[in-house]
Parts: structure tokens; C-alpha cells; sequence
């Protein structure tokens, strides 16, 4: 993992990188991993642990947080919506089947 960053599950991703105006090198590979496509999530999963070294859970959360941020917008805006809209549409998923 890059030194200057400072991962916390339970919040966003802030790293000193981040602090400073620009991404991590750690964050910008996530989100050139994340720009790719793959044959199914096992793969994909596999090749999280193989890269980041750390678990998917882990990977998506990071990921949720970065997404998030200005930075991770400015720099890779077509995903960075693309991720957004996903994620919006899984969340509005889960309350429908929650019923609420």
C-alpha cells in the first residue's frame, strides 16, 4: 500500500496525496483497475486480492469512499459518474426490496 495513504474503512478515503490537490498513487490505481471490464466478479475478485492485497470487501469500500471525493471526479469524470449512478441505483435497489 502507498505510504502516504491513510485508509479507514468507516470513512472516506483522505490521503495526505488528497490533502495536497492531487490523488494517490494507490487511489489512481484502483480506479484504473476499476475502469476495466472482467469476465465475472470471481476474476475480478481474485485480481483484487492479487494486486491491492487485500480483501474485495476492503477494495469496494475504499472505492466507495473515493468515489466520493472531488479529486477522483476531476480526474476521471466519466467514471467516476458512471460508479456513482451504480451505486445510486443499487442503494434505491435495496430500499425497494426493504420496502422502504
Amino acid at each position: 500500500m502507498d505510504s502516504n495513504s491513510t485508509l479507514n474503512l468507516n470513512e472516506h478515503v483522505v490521503s495526505d496525496s488528497q490533502q495536497a490537490g492531487k490523488l494517490s498513487e494507490l487511489e489512481v490505481k484502483i480506479l484504473q483497475f476499476e475502469s476495466r471490464t472482467y469476465t465475472s466478479e470471481q476474476v475480478k475478485e481474485s485480481l483484487i486480492f492479487r494486486k491491492f492485497g487485500f480483501a474485495p470487501q476492503r477494495y469496494y469500500s475504499i472505492l466507495s469512499s473515493l468515489i466520493e471525493t472531488e479529486l477522483a471526479l476531476e480526474e476521471f469524470p466519466v467514471l467516476v459518474k458512471r460508479l456513482r449512478r451504480l451505486q445510486s441505483q443499487r442503494i434505491f435497489s435495496r430500499k425497494r426490496l426493504l420496502g422502504g
